[in-house]
């Protein structure tokens, strides 16, 4: 019995039917005296029956996947009928822990089912599915509402129901995916702008709310926390940079404005010599020492300008100017207008030829030049009339003169001359020495004359003493040695 079974098997495979279309082929186109057409028949026979058995194998594998695809469809079908019936509104859910439906609300429409409970897909249902780390309850959220739990109106499938959905390869998971997106996507509301709910026809206002406020879960305005601290930091600091860069330019901005409002505006000052002088305020404040009358202070003295005198000072200072004109300034210009007129008085002696004889002409002259010596003008007459009166009295008032000079260059000078004339006295050369040496001595007597006249000017500018003049006048005076008419005495007192 198990050979024949064996054997019926073996002719439900292609290769049994082969065997048994070739056999009976054979049979079937067996004719006498042709054993070779007869095998080829058999042979063609068992051929067509091999393939004839192959595509029929091949079909019927094909109607059995097709038929196992169909179950499996019809599976998936009803599983993600159960899943939508289960999350969907509406739905009647299958009875387990956690999935109740809802009580319907006033208006009499039922809401959305509430998305607390897991399904029995994510927990493990029927068919024994389950999402690996699913948590087994929601976490609380912030403001206390549940995670998960949705309000009344919202999408009504989370994320990890859409996730589920499109692991257990459900249809339409993208489609879940895209709505699950287009309702949590954040609705902008302007404020200060009225709106209208499409559901209920009720119109809503959003009003203005300042910076920093918002609205809490009842609908009121409140300030939002740190806000305000955080608000103001943030201004202050702004401010403060804005100020820090802008005070450069407003420093600058000011100062031109001023400086070219005060160069415009005269004002009146006390200048260093007394007098009084309008100069631009813009002057005033710059001070710069050293300037002319009315534009500045002296040298040597802080800048600035002079708005009045010290009393005391400056009746000191008057009666030293007083005491300089009278009696050094006015007598040192009277002196070298006398000196200006005795060189004439030596200039008219020299023409004279006195080594003819002391005549006449000559006794006028040497009057003449006796009297600008200071000799009394009767004296200068009767002193004149004789060669060697004249030359002993001349001598001694130049050598008298040159006594009362004073300076570093001016010592010695007088002894110097006596000496030089002690050696050509009572000779011819004497009166030539007298009239040179007289004549150095009055160049010297108008060289002081000028420098007084000039140098006092630029004392009364500086607001100097009067007599610096005769103090500095002292550290340049020079020698009547240094005179170019004495330049052929030079070695004449050293032999």
């Amino acid at each position: 019995m198990a050979d024949m079974t064996g054997l019926l098997d073996f002719a439900k495979t292609p290769e049994g039917q082969g065997l048994l279309s070739a056999a009976f082929g054979g049979l079937a186109g067996a004719r006498r005296g042709a054993p070779v057409n007869t095998l080829g028949v058999a042979g063609l026979a068992g051929m067509n029956g091999y393939s004839n058995a192959l595509e029929r194998q091949t079909t019927d594998q094909y109607r059995g996947m097709q038929a196992q695809q169909i179950q499996a469809n019809l599976a998936q079908k009803k599983r993600q009928d159960e899943w939508l019936l289960q999350h969907m509104p509406g739905s009647t859910p299958v009875a387990g822990p956690g999935n109740t439906q809802p009580p319907a609300g006033p208006d009499g429409a039922k809401p959305f089912a509430q998305l607390g409970g897991q399904s029995p897909i994510q927990m493990g249902g029927a068919d024994g599915y389950q999402v690996p780390g699913s948590p087994a309850t929601p976490s609380a959220a912030p403001g206390g509402m549940p995670q998960g739990r949705q309000a009344q109106g919202q999408f009504p499938l989370t994320l990890n129901d859409i996730t589920t959905y499109q692991m257990l390869g459900m249809e339409g998971g993208g489609t879940l995916l895209d709505l699950y997106k287009q309702a949590n996507n954040p609705q902008e509301r302007k404020a200060g702008n009225y709106y209208i709910d499409p559901r209920t026809g009720q119109q809503t206002h959003m009003p203005k709310m300042a910076e920093g406020v918002t609205m809490n879960a009842q609908g009121q305005a409140i300030p939002v926390p740190g806000a305000a601290s955080a608000n103001a930091g943030y201004k202050g600091a702004e401010a403060n940079a804005v100020a820090g860069a802008q005070f450069p330019f407003d420093v600058a901005k000011k100062q031109a404005e001023q400086g070219g409002a005060a160069s415009l505006d005269p004002m009146k000052v006390v200048g260093p010599d007394g007098n009084e002088y309008y100069v631009p305020r813009l002057n005033v404040a710059a001070g710069a020492g050293g300037a002319a009358p009315g534009q500045g202070g002296a040298p040597g003295q802080p800048g600035g300008y002079m708005a009045g005198r010290n009393p005391v000072a400056q009746d000191a200072t008057k009666g030293l100017n007083n005491d300089f004109i009278t009696n050094s300034y006015r007598p040192t210009l009277d002196s070298g207008k006398s000196a200006q007129d005795m060189n004439g008085n030596i200039s008219a002696m020299r023409a004279i030829p006195i080594e003819t004889g002391w005549a006449t002409d000559a006794k006028a002259a040497a009057a003449n030049v006796l009297a600008g010596l200071g000799v009394a003008p009767q004296n200068a007459q009767l002193f004149g009339a004789n060669a060697q009166k004249f030359q002993s009295v001349a001598m001694s008032q130049i050598n008298k003169q040159l006594q009362d000079n004073k300076g570093t260059q001016t010592e010695g000078d007088a002894a110097r001359a006596l000496q030089t004339f002690a050696s050509l006295e009572k000779t011819p050369m004497a009166n030539a020495y007298i009239l040179d040496l007289a004549q150095a001595k009055n160049n010297s007597a108008i060289r002081k004359a000028d420098y007084y006249e000039k140098a006092i000017k630029i004392a009364q500018e500086r607001g100097m003493p009067l007599s610096e003049v005769d103090a500095q006048y002292r550290k340049i005076q020079q020698s009547i040695w240094a005179d170019p008419v004495m330049s052929r005495w030079q070695n004449q007192g050293k032999q």
